[in-house]
């Protein structure tokens, strides 16, 4: 599992996603978190991100 927040993102809490990933841990799932720079929106950065869990994980 991938999550990547946003550090500004203004639309979902960074605490939301503090939540998700420490839920998904303590179910023993396998959890990649990211934290960038940027807000609630698709980046450069994120999109090889997701591009190279993708290709990792097939």
């Amino acid at each position: 599992i991938l999550i990547v927040h946003g550090r500004q993102d203004t639309v979902v809490p960074l605490s939301a996603a503090h939540r998700l990933r420490d839920y998904l841990l303590n179910l023993g799932a396998a959890v990649q978190y990211r934290e960038l720079d940027m807000g609630h929106e698709i980046s450069l950065e994120l999109l090889e991100l997701l591009r190279e869990f993708i290709l990792l994980n097939r």
